[in-house]
């Protein structure tokens, strides 16, 4: 399967099914080993089998660990999508579908949009809308970095304010890339 890339087009429908895909692909090589074990031995369980067996659990459950992170979330409409992208001026970074993990929540936001002084984040989970906001600005605040941060709660004003960004190739500071590289770096 092709790698997916973090805060892309409808990353957390594609992520799920691969998540899910490659969970039940190993929890199914597993019990082969295991059931293959079986046979081999007799039915004695104790056998080299078992053990591939169960350390092929691990990782199986790593990935059914990760689908289940994403399943409660969706991907962004196209719609959505295609208005944002129609928004934002060229150079200006967007990510979508994308999903934090911290140790006391994990939290969407639908858009992400970052130009050469600013943080746009727009997402519409109220539950966890003070958190992010406070998770992503102190963040950014305690590595020293000076850019604007805000979360909107509507579509209509995020895409608004994405379009007013800009990002010329002079702008492009070592600051800027630090921070879209941090940024990217929270996401699941």
């Amino acid at each position: 399967m092709a790698h997916i890339e973090k805060g892309s087009f409808h990353y957390i429908k594609r992520r799920k099914m691969r998540q899910c895909i490659i969970s039940v692909l190993m929890f199914g090589i597993a019990f082969g080993l295991y059931f293959l074990g079986l046979a081999l031995n007799k039915n004695d369980k104790a056998n080299v089998f078992t053990i591939f067996a169960v350390l092929f659990m691990l990782p199986s459950v790593k990935m059914l660990i990760s689908y289940i992170v994403l399943l409660p979330f969706q991907s962004v409409s196209q719609e959505e999508y295609d208005e944002v992208m129609e928004a934002t001026p060229i150079g200006v970074t967007v990510y979508t579908d994308v999903v934090f993990s911290s140790t006391e929540k994990i939290m969407k936001l639908k858009f992400i949009a970052i130009d050469h002084h600013s943080v746009i984040c727009y997402g519409t989970d109220e539950k966890v809308k003070k958190y992010i906001r406070e998770y992503l600005k102190d963040g950014l605040r305690k590595r020293g970095y000076q850019f604007q941060f805000e979360l909107v709660d509507s579509f209509a004003s995020f895409k608004k304010k994405v379009s007013k960004m800009s990002l010329t190739p002079e702008q492009m500071t070592e600051e800027y890339e630090e921070v879209r590289a941090y940024i990217y770096s929270l996401m699941v």
